[in-house]
């Protein structure tokens, strides 16, 4: 969840906050609201995009053959070596 807050008399006063549960939280600092607001949308959308699961606890249990599989299913086919790169990865699983 992102938060921008505003910090009077700063040289860039727009801090956007990032946190989520179980992860670490982050920041950063802008000059313009516009440009802070982008940033935190931006940010939350990439979070989204990503499906890593919600906490430190549920990602101990992720695998690596799940990963590799969603790798597999999801970005493997887009790339120009994808029959090579499937061989590779189904013997690795």
């Amino acid at each position: 969840m992102g938060t921008v807050v505003y910090r009077k008399g700063r040289p860039k006063p727009w801090l956007v906050q990032i946190k989520h549960k179980g992860q670490p939280a982050y920041s950063r600092s802008f000059e313009l609201k516009e440009t802070a607001e982008r940033y935190e949308r931006e940010e939350e959308r990439k979070w989204d995009a990503r499906g890593l699961p919600a906490t430190a606890r549920e990602q101990e249990k992720t695998t690596v053959g799940d990963l590799v599989s969603r790798y597999l299913d999801k970005i493997s086919p887009t790339k120009a070596g994808y029959p090579v790169e499937k061989l590779v990865l189904e013997k690795f699983l």
